[in-house]
Order: C-alpha cells, then structure tokens, then sequence
C-alpha cells in the first residue's frame, strides 16, 4: 500500500495542472463505465458496414502466407495467469509479473495465421468462434486485458484486417458481421474514453487514435473516422524526429509507430500499396542503418510484437541498408556499416519527457554488429513490472563506460526521475581511420566520462577515458555484453606512452532474448582501472592492428580527449 501511494506521488510530481484536471474526468469516467457500460447489441441493418479494400488486399497480398506475427507460442502457464484475473475489474489488478508477455499474447497477432490455416468453408465460423470466445472469458473492463487501451486498439486494428478481407474475398455472415461491429462498437467507447495523454504521451496514443478510426470506419461514422484518422497522422508526426527517428528514443518501439502509420495510410482506399514507400523516407533511411539479419538492432525497450514491419519493411530496409557513416543526430546515434563490421554508438537522450518511461541509462552504449547478427549488445529489456526490469535499464546490462553510481533514478518501471543527454564532441580522421568523441557527465560522482570510436573496415578500437570534477575516487568500468561469445576484443591499458595488454573478467549475465524475452544467459567482459584510459579492440577478419600504429592512434586519441576535458569542467 505505501509503495503504491509512493508511486501516485512521485507521479503527480510529473503533472501540469491541465493534466492533473483530465486525470481525474478520465477516472470519473471510467468509473461510470464500470457501472453503466454494458456489451453493445446491435443489428446489421442498422449499421452502415464499410470496409477498407486496400486493407483487404494488403492482407491478401502480404498475409496469408505468414507463419506468425510474433513469437510467443500458446502457453499455458500465460493462459492460467490471465484466466486468475478474468471478472475483475481492470483498475484493481495489482499484478507483479510482465505485463508485456500477458499483453502480446492477447493481441490477436495469431488471427492471421489461424484463418488461413482453416479451411476456407469453416473460415467464417472459425471468426465468429474466435470473438465469442474472447468475448466470454473477458467481459468489458475486467482482467489484465483492459489494463492498458492501447492493446485493446491493437485487436480492433487485427479484427479489422482481417474482418476486411474476409468481407471482401470469403461469404461472411450476418452473425459474423454483428459479432465484428459489436467488438468494435464496445471498443471505441473503451478506448475514447482513456486515450493516453500529457505525461503519458507516446506510442500508446498513436495506437490509440488510430484504434478509434478504425471501429468508427468499420461502423461506418466516416466523420468521426476521418477525425481520428487525423489525429493519428498529427500524432505520428509529432513522435517523428527530423532525421527519421521517434522521440521516445527506442529503435523498436519507432518500428512499431512506423507500422500503424502505414497502416493508417491503409485505412484510406486511395492510397497505393505500391507507393507506401514514398510515405516513410527518412524513416527507411534511419531504421535501415540498423537493420540486421531480418531484424533490427535493438536500443532500450522492445517488445516481440508488430503489425507488418517485419512482412512489409524488412526486404525495404536490408535493400537500402546504407554503407559507411551516418550520425542520426535527433536520435543521437551514430552508426557505421560496412561489408565486414557495423557499429552504432547511442549518445543521445535518456527517453520522451517527461516520463523517458522507455529509455535506459545506456549513455556511449556501443553495439556492434554484422550481417550475420549482433556482436554486442544491450541486453535488452522486454520485461515489464518484471523484478530484473530496473537491473536490465541501468548501466550494468549495457556495453559503456561509467564510473560509480548511475546518476539517474529509476523511480517506477515506467518512469526516471529526470532525464539527461551525452554529447557528440568531436569528429576527424586518423590516417585512414574515422574517429568520434563522446561524453556524458555523472553529476552525482562528478565525472566526466569520455568515449572515443575509432575505426575502418575492419577495425574498431575504443578508448574509455575519465575526468574527475569533485572527491569521488569510483573506478572506471566498461563492459561487454557479448552475444556471439566468439569476437572477443583485446584490452589494453596506456601509461607512459606505452599500451599494457590486460585481460577481461568474464561474467555470465542474464539476456532478454530477442522477441520472446526468455531470459538465456551469455557472457560479459568486464574491466575496472582506477587510472584510465581502458582501449578495447575489435579485430575482424583476422586483421590485427600493428602494435605500433595501434600505439600511435592511442595516443593521438587521449591528446584530443585531454585537450576536450581542458575545455570544461563539469556538465557539458
């Protein structure tokens, strides 16, 4: 009880007064909903019933050939979780689990592939079956389901899809299409009246919007649909950043908007499936520098879930994977491909403000990756409410540079106490090397801590560095997170002018597997020095650096890095 009352404290400290006054319409309201809203009977006759053909066909297209949306089988440990709750109200759930795992399993992620499993005479009844049994075991606003608005938008959007091309392509029933435009009419009402707003903001309300234009074109209110469709599109811009990045600083979680705007776009039947792509520009060019092996490289949160990026997106971002250097400066990421190594260094904003309830402390988190797969990485966090989720969002679980305590706090699963940036401080070349400087500054240890990347086509070295500006005598750390347990980097400290070879400490660590997040556990390098610079080496291919060039670019380095800690004396 004092936990929780500690939570709704340090969460009203977060809210402007407007926002205070909405909460509490929000919650007025959703209390007459308990009371009042009952499950909507209606006719077929008396709804103008219209379905999007562009959706049909996108479905039929790019579909009913797919295996899965996601990656989480039929579990039954998941279902016995969320039948313990069926009948309660949502508002009074206090569940200490991850909430994501139970969300994504009822996301009707499975429709599609279920449908076009089914023989084409039972599709119809297999649909209707599939509604009135969710109907049944989750009665409005009750059990964990309902919790959060936007996985109730989610169903909408995947009934819809798939609601569409049966309307258009199978014989689909007067019992189905009641059964549809119930779900939706029910779901509308859920969602209108808890949209996620002011410090809440983020991709939920995206979601959200479009959640709504989509059961107001399906019942044919083509005023309000347009309406919402509006706001989903205003939304989708105010969450884009300029160079094709999100604002909520989470390489999956801006996929996942980039998928319901396209399907967004697919809501209105004058648009051109084939000419999605002149749509999302600078959104290809940033998530294609991070494409890998079918995938994305992962930074902060992550859920397993998605609409159609991996069907519609994946071929468009490996055919424009870009090569060489690209700095994705309101992403604050910088990221280098080439043919035999790629990197991408995060050292931008903590999350979205004021809440950066999706963002980790991963200041000059460096991954580096191939086209085979990930090298290095965060350890990604899929887990929500979960105990290990402040462990996995704090410097520990990701491959940077710090020294003492971390300086921001995590003061709920979803929410820091403030939120900070690093700094993208120098850029030149070394021969025929690139290199970049970054920094980030503690201000509870007073440290200034300073990353520098240098690297070719088959090299890259890392000098770590630390500045002190107050008492604090906290060692500098780095880790490793690897993933191939293969690539392991040659460690180096420098003193005197010269390079002293040193060895890691090996420790296994628990990582969040990529979509299902099972826990696996892989191996961290780690190493701490009193007195730095700590250098790192990748060597790929088997090009190992010449000991004395090796020596020559260090030094170069942390004559730059001392000439930037000159120039200041605290945050930068």
């Amino acid at each position: 009880m004092l936990e929780r009352l500690a939570w709704y404290l340090r969460r009203l400290m977060k809210m402007g007064l407007l926002e205070l006054v909405y909460r509490f319409y929000e919650l007025s309201v959703c209390y007459l909903d308990r009371l009042f809203l009952k499950p909507s009977v209606v006719k077929c006759s008396d709804v103008n019933v219209t379905v999007s053909d562009v959706v049909a066909d996108f479905v039929k297209d790019e579909m009913s050939e797919i295996v899965s949306l996601y990656d989480i089988q039929p579990d039954q440990e998941i279902a016995s979780i969320i039948s313990n709750y069926q009948g309660q109200f949502f508002g009074e759930i206090s569940y200490n689990g991850d909430l994501r795992e139970l969300w994504e399993y009822q996301r009707f992620n499975d429709v599609y592939e279920s449908y076009f499993s089914t023989p084409i005479q039972s599709r119809d009844e297999f649909l209707s079956d599939y509604i009135l049994s969710w109907n049944k075991k989750n009665k409005l606003l009750t059990g964990i389901s309902y919790i959060s608005t936007m996985e109730c938008a989610i169903r909408c959007i995947n009934i819809y899809s798939i609601f569409c091309y049966h309307y258009k392509y199978e014989a689909c029933s007067d019992r189905l299409t009641q059964l549809c435009m119930e779900f939706f009419l029910n779901n509308e009402v859920i969602i209108r009246h808890r949209i996620s707003r002011f410090s809440s903001r983020g991709n939920h309300t995206l979601f959200e919007y479009a959640g709504i234009a989509v059961c107001n074109k399906a019942l044919g209110r083509l005023k309000q649909y347009q309406n919402y469709r509006s706001k989903a599109m205003a939304e989708y811009d105010y969450q884009l950043l300029d160079d094709g990045s999100g604002i909520e600083y989470s390489s999956h979680y801006h996929a996942f908007n980039v998928d319901c705007y396209i399907f967004t776009l697919l809501l209105d039947d004058k648009v051109d499936k084939k000419e999605l792509g002149k749509y999302i520009v600078p959104e290809v060019e940033y998530l294609s520098a991070l494409s890998v092996n079918g995938d994305i490289v992962r930074i902060a949160d992550s859920d397993s879930s998605q609409l159609i990026y991996r069907i519609f997106l994946t071929g468009i971002l490996e055919a424009n994977a870009p090569k060489g250097r690209i700095n994705f400066e309101n992403a604050g990421q910088l990221i280098y491909r080439s043919e035999e190594l790629s990197f991408v260094i995060k050292y931008g904003e903590l999350g979205m403000k004021p809440l950066c309830g999706h963002g980790h402390y991963d200041f000059l988190s460096l991954c580096v990756f191939t086209d085979r797969g990930l090298i290095t990485s965060d350890a990604i966090t899929y887990k929500y409410n979960h105990l290990t989720r402040r462990q996995f969002r704090s410097s520990q679980y990701h491959s940077m540079p710090k020294a003492g305590k971390d300086h921001l706090i995590q003061t709920s699963n979803f929410m820091w106490s403030s939120s900070d940036t690093g700094q993208h401080l120098l850029y030149r070349k070394i021969d025929d090397f690139n290199m970049d400087i970054f920094s980030y500054y503690n201000t509870i240890e007073q440290h200034q801590i300073y990353r520098a990347v240098v690297y070719s086509n088959k090299n890259i070295i890392v000098v770590d560095m630390l500045s002190r500006h107050g008492p604090s005598d906290s060692p500098l750390d780095i880790d490793w997170l690897l993933i191939d347990g293969k690539t392991k980097p040659e460690l180096y400290t420098y003193s005197g002018g010269n390079l002293l070879s040193s060895e890691f400490v090996e420790v296994e660590y628990d990582f969040c597997s990529v979509y299902a997040g099972l826990l696996s556990k892989k191996v961290k390098f780690s190493f701490s020095e009193k007195t730095s610079p700590i250098i790192s080496v990748f060597n790929f291919d088997s090009s190992s650096l010449d000991p004395k060039q090796l020596n020559g670019i260090v030094q170069v380095v942390t004559n730059d890095i001392a000439q930037l800690a000159d120039g200041h004396s605290g945050h930068l």
